[in-house]
């Protein structure tokens, strides 16, 4: 009799759950206007270029970033993401920071476009779903990242020709609760001097010194936002 009832509770532990597909519906009647919001507060962000700062100000409840799934209080979404959460960002050349996270996830799960294949939606791990996107509609603020200005780096004709790269970027923490703009700050971002990379044998060098530079660049400006938000008191846990 025990045997059975620990088999019933095996089986139903298996096959009892949400599936993907019953948690994502469940999520869309939030994300889907979320979706909209974010569209409008696109269209409401000071113009392009307006932002002279180059720290944030100190905000009550105090900032709290984390790349770690379920923790901090504030979400990040680079400004061509708020537009079109279901971009690409590598196929379409555009510059990510890469602290989108979660709420990017979900977006994409919740959207038009979902990535999941038929198969995935019907696998039972709903429960894991909804505890992942029930995190992001409960932190408060959100960083919208805006690209202003932009050099990649290069590589030349000749040999140890290398063209190091520069972007400015516009950030904002919006309270998402009324959609405004709490504080605004700018960093910037460049390839250092020299960079180091791999190349295998009989391979041409060019690509991975790109490669590597477009990381380095990346790699400098998620340091110099982090040391923003830091320099004022915020909390900013960033996975290297």
């Amino acid at each position: 009799m025990r045997t059975a009832t620990v088999l019933t509770v095996v089986v139903c532990l298996a096959a009892c759950g949400k599936t993907n597909r019953e948690a994502i519906n469940e999520l869309k009647p939030a994300y889907l206007p979320l979706r909209s919001k974010l569209t409008k507060l696109a269209a409401s962000l000071p113009p392009a270029g307006s932002v002279k700062r180059t720290a944030p100000t100190a905000l009550e409840p105090p900032i709290s970033f984390s790349e770690r799934p379920q923790a901090g209080n504030l979400n990040a979404l680079m400004f061509d993401q708020l537009v079109d959460p279901d971009i690409d960002m590598d196929e379409q050349h555009r510059f990510d920071l890469g602290f989108s996270g979660d709420l990017l996830t979900c977006l994409s799960w919740t959207g038009p476009k979902p990535k999941m294949t038929a198969a995935s939606l019907e696998e039972r791990n709903g429960e894991s779903i909804l505890k992942t996107c029930q995190a992001p509609l409960a932190r408060p603020y959100l960083l919208v990242s805006r690209v202003v200005a932009q050099a990649d780096p290069g590589v030349g004709m000749e040999a140890g020709r290398f063209k190091g790269g520069a972007v400015v970027v516009e950030h904002f923490v919006v309270e998402v609760a009324t959609s405004k703009v709490k504080t605004a700050f700018q960093t910037q971002g460049r390839t250092p001097h020299r960079i180091t990379y791999r190349v295998k044998e009989g391979g041409f060098a060019d690509g991975p010194k790109l490669e590597e530079a477009l990381r380095a660049l990346r790699s400098d400006t998620r340091g110099n936002v982090a040391k923003a938000f830091t320099a004022s008191g915020a909390r900013f846990d960033r996975l290297m």
